[in-house]
């Protein structure tokens, strides 16, 4: 006679289903979210184009910051600093888009400098310490009429260092070098300057917007008293798991035995397991639906949970379907009352 399959595996099994029920980690691990860029909300940045232009202006000329750009330091010839007026920033890859505002005009009449002004430069970054910068550059030499011109890509950014944490970030190292476009744009204006010569470096510092996200609430809550706009939302999931095998063995002078398991947790899950010797085998697994659809944090179907509560319904029903079959049926004696006819 085969011995029957322990009831006590019947329990582990409604164990492991309750488990999954209720969540419990199973080795299903969610997706990271990629950190998101933060805009910029402010801060300054520091570049005085080039100190050799500065220098030759200062000798007859005047140079005028303005309009959130000012003297970084005493004198004509002091390099910049310019106010972060906007932008978006990811500092951990390097990228974004940093805008500053501030006008610097140059004005040297005796050498029919009228006017040289730079405007509003742009620093875009695209990772691996890379990036350009870009500027509006207005202009007014010998008698000709005043020119203002839009030139992005003026220079290129190389080796900058970008940190950040929390809501500030910064840029230090970078080393600005004129592009064709930049060097067109200047060359008979500043002095006859090439694409690939290098100008001053720049570097800022800023404050970014908090990335902070609402915490997400389960179980039941409201918001305002319904008579104000107010509005009122409930999510709940109750998830129940149960199973029920038996296997019997009739045999004389034997013992009866019971096995029984439950695994309960909250919002509201219970599995139940039992064995028992009765004459029929039977299985039983049932997954109620939920009494509400599952929601997520922000109001639309909690997707993962649905899933999981299908899995536990197929896993369940192939386990218990699987038990039954290997447990096997006691032998049927053929002459139960024990009389024997002798020949």
């Amino acid at each position: 006679m085969l011995p029957a399959f322990p009831a006590r595996s019947h329990a582990v099994a409604g164990l492991l289903a309750a488990a999954l029920a209720v969540g419990l980690p199973v080795g299903l691990a969610a997706p990271a979210h990629a950190a998101a860029a933060q805009n910029v909300t402010g801060g300054t940045a520091s570049w005085g184009f080039k100190a050799s232009f500065r220098n030759y202006v200062a000798g007859g000329g005047t140079v005028t910051p303005s309009n959130g750009a000012s003297f970084d330091g005493s004198g004509a010839s002091a390099p910049y600093t310019w106010t972060v007026s906007a932008g978006s920033l990811d500092a951990a890859k390097d990228k974004g888009t940093v805008k500053l505002k501030g006008k610097v005009t140059y004005s040297y009449p005796a050498h029919y400098i009228h006017e040289i002004s730079i405007i509003d430069p742009t620093v875009t970054l695209t990772g691996g310490g890379k990036g350009t910068l870009g500027l509006t550059l207005a202009t007014r030499l010998w008698s000709d009429p005043r020119t203002v011109s839009r030139i992005n890509g003026f220079a290129t950014l190389s080796g900058a260092n970008v940190t950040g944490s929390g809501t500030s970030a910064s840029l230090s190292g970078a080393t600005v070098t004129l592009t064709k476009k930049g060097a067109k744009a200047v060359s008979s204006d500043f002095g006859g300057y090439e694409a690939g010569d290098v100008i001053d470096p720049l570097s800022f510092s800023v404050t970014l917007a908090s990335t902070a996200k609402p915490t997400a609430t389960s179980g039941s809550g409201s918001s305002g008293d319904g008579k104000n706009g107010g509005s009122k939302s409930t999510s709940s999931a109750t998830a129940t798991a149960s199973a029920t095998a038996s296997a019997s063995k009739r045999a004389s002078g034997s013992p009866s035995a019971t096995d029984s398991a439950t695994a309960s947790a909250s919002p509201s899950a219970t599995a139940t397991a039992t064995g028992s010797l009765s004459p029929a085998p039977s299985v039983t697994d049932t997954v109620a639906a939920p009494a509400t659809t599952p929601t997520s944090g922000d109001g639309g179907p909690n997707v993962t949970l649905i899933v999981v509560l299908l899995v536990v319904a197929a896993v369940a029903g192939a386990g218990m379907f699987l038990i039954w079959r290997r447990t096997p049926s006691a032998p049927t004696d053929p002459n139960p009352s024990g009389n024997r006819q002798e020949s």
